[in-house]
């Protein structure tokens, strides 16, 4: 699997540059883990979803069908580039941009991921209350959005923003 990737990767594979960089950086079993060479594909495999994202800035759909295929990469370039500067992937971590990537991309992983700088107030001010808007957002996009599940029944479990409700944080338990 390591040599496909290197192949699409020397093809230009944004994703396959990525998921290098992912294997070099927490590889317990194939015994490839270097660090060095995680983060030349981190930064690599950022330039390239920031060119993306650049790019698509600027096409302009011709059928409804590639209105949302360009939605749909869009979506997940800015997810992608919200988490480089969430986790500082390649990049110093700088969490005012990951917020800006975060709350262009309309996904279940974006919104969840929001969610959580408002809730621990990185590079936003702490809000619980657009916290929880977000972890409910990523839930409508995807009912079976664990983490976001998880943290509302955690929220209402400890009486955080909510009055405390056991019999909520049993169900938002059961949809994680």
């Amino acid at each position: 699997s390591i040599n496909v990737l290197q192949q699409l990767a020397g093809k230009g594979s944004v994703l396959a540059k990525y998921e290098l960089a992912n294997l070099y950086n927490y590889d317990t079993k194939l015994n490839v883990q270097d660090k060095e060479r995680a983060e030349h594909y981190y930064q690599d495999a950022f330039s390239g979803y920031l060119f993306i994202y650049q790019e698509l800035s600027n096409q302009k759909p011709r059928s409804q069908k590639e209105s949302e295929n360009l939605e749909f990469i869009k979506n997940y370039t800015t997810f992608r580039l919200g988490q480089f500067y969430n986790k500082g992937l390649g990049i110093p971590i700088d969490y005012q941009k990951s917020a800006f990537y975060f709350q262009k991309s309309n996904t279940d992983y974006a919104k969840y991921a929001l969610g959580e700088l408002y809730y621990n107030g990185f590079g936003v001010d702490q809000n619980y209350e657009l916290a929880v808007s977000n972890y409910k957002r990523a839930l409508e996009l995807n009912e079976q959005s664990p983490y976001a599940a998880y943290k509302l029944g955690q929220m209402y479990q400890q009486g955080i923003y909510f009055q405390q409700d056991s019999n909520t944080a049993y169900k938002y338990y059961s949809l994680a």
